[in-house]
C-alpha cells in the first residue's frame, strides 16, 4: 500500500517451483530494496509489528516470521572485501526483475538466470552446507532460461568458478542429470590442482567444515585484494562477530 519496491529473493521466490510450499523449508525471506527506500521499508516493517533483531537492523521477526533487508547481494555492508569476489549486480538485477506469483501474491523477483547465480553464490558462501539450495538450481535449470544468456551474466559478474562448483556437485550426486547446455560448461570449466582438491574436501565435509570462503577466495583477483578477503573473513571484526554469534562475551 505504500508502493515501496522490492524484489522476494530466492528461496522464497522459488517457492512457485515446488509441488507443494512445505517442500522448500526456509528460515526468514530475503527481501531486496533500493537504498533510497530502505528507511521507508524498515518504517513499514516496524508499523505491522515487526522488531529489528540485536546487532543485526537488517533483520526485522516477529512471532512466527523473520525478514531479512538487503539493499546489495553480497552483505557487503557487513564484509566490504565480498565486492572484490563477483556478484550478482543489485542495478542490472533491478532493471531486470519479472512479475511472478507466490502463493497467488504477485511479487517482484529476479529473472531466472540472475536467481539461479544468486543460489549458486548463496550455497557456496555457507559451505554447501544444505541440499535444499541444490534443490533450488535443480528446479531452476529445469525451467526455460536461456543458457546462453546465464553463462554471459556468468562472465559479466566474474561467476563462472561459483556456478562451476555448483554444478560439480550436482554432477557428482549421480542422480541429478544435467541440462547438456549445463554439463557442457562444466567440461569446459578447468579447476586448478588446488581449487580441485579443496572442493572435493568441501563436498565430502559438508555440514561439519566449511571451506566455501576459502573456495569463494580463488574468485578474486590479484594476491592484495585476496589477502584483504581472507583477512577479513576469517578475522571478522567484533560488529560482525557479534551479530553472527550475539551472545559471546566482550
Amino acid at each position: 500500500s505504500r508502493d515501496l519496491q522490492m524484489i522476494l529473493l530466492p528461496g522464497a521466490s522459488l517457492l512457485g517451483l515446488y509441488p507443494d510450499i512445505g517442500c522448500r523449508p526456509m528460515d526468514d525471506m530475503d527481501i531486496l530494496v533500493k537504498p533510497s527506500e530502505y528507511g521507508p521499508a524498515t518504517a513499514a516493517l516496524r508499523d505491522v509489528g515487526m522488531a529489528p533483531q540485536p546487532r543485526y537492523p537488517e533483520m526485522f521477526s516477529n512471532e512466527c516470521l523473520t525478514i531479512d533487508l538487503h539493499t546489495d547481494l553480497s552483505n557487503c555492508s557487513r564484509i566490504r572485501s565480498r565486492q572484490y569476489a563477483g556478484g550478482v549486480d543489485p542495478a542490472a538485477a533491478w532493471n531486470d526483475a519479472v512479475e511472478g506469483q507466490v502463493e497467488g501474491i504477485r511479487v517482484n523477483r529476479m529473472c531466472l538466470e540472475d536467481e539461479t547465480l544468486f543460489s549458486a553464490v548463496h550455497a557456496l558462501r555457507h559451505g554447501f552446507s544444505r541440499c535444499t539450495w541444490f534443490v533450488d538450481l535443480l528446479q531452476l535449470l529445469r525451467c526455460d532460461l536461456s543458457w546462453s544468456r546465464l553463462e554471459a551474466k556468468a562472465i559479466r559478474y566474474r561467476l563462472q568458478r561459483p556456478l562451476a562448483y555448483a554444478l560439480a556437485f550436482l554432477a557428482q550426486l549421480g542422480e541429478c542429470h544435467l541440462p547438456v547446455a549445463a554439463a557442457s560448461f562444466l567440461d569446459r570449466h578447468r579447476f586448478r590442482f588446488l581449487e580441485s582438491r579443496i572442493l572435493r574436501r568441501a563436498f565430502a565435509e559438508r555440514g561439519r567444515r566449511n571451506w566455501g570462503d576459502l573456495l569463494w577466495s580463488f574468485n578474486v583477483s590479484g594476491r592484495f585484494r585476496k589477502c584483504l578477503f581472507l583477512g577479513e573473513t576469517f578475522f571478522p571484526s567484533p560488529q560482525v562477530m557479534l551479530q553472527v554469534f550475539p551472545f559471546l562475551p566482550r
